[in-house]
């Protein structure tokens, strides 16, 4: 991730290897440089309803496990809306997926 996003532009090159923080923002720039899937990016002071929101948890490192492995260890679940804290404030990354780009 941290060289895609060298690559792009978005960060400089002594960002590879570093401990610096990515994002929702340089998470849609990492599924468009990889996917060609443009983002939107939707800020979120509270949700609603019975809603469920699919999250990826930012705080994995290390080598790159498979799917089911991510999904058993709750690093990528479905999370109800009203388990989030509702007095704190969320960014989403929404992968625009109907738009093809050639």
């Amino acid at each position: 991730m941290q060289r895609a996003l060298v690559s792009t532009g978005d960060k400089p090159g002594h960002f590879c290897g570093s401990r610096e923080w990515i994002g929702t923002f340089e998470a849609s720039v990492v599924l468009d440089h990889f996917y060609d899937v443009p983002c939107r990016i939707v800020h979120r002071g509270h949700g609603g309803g019975g809603s469920l929101l699919l999250i990826a948890d930012p705080h994995y490192h290390g080598p790159a496990p498979d799917r089911a492995e991510l999904q058993r260890d709750d690093w990528i679940r479905w999370t109800p809306v009203s388990e989030l804290d509702q007095s704190s404030f969320y960014n989403l990354c929404l992968p625009q997926t109907g738009s093809i780009r050639t």
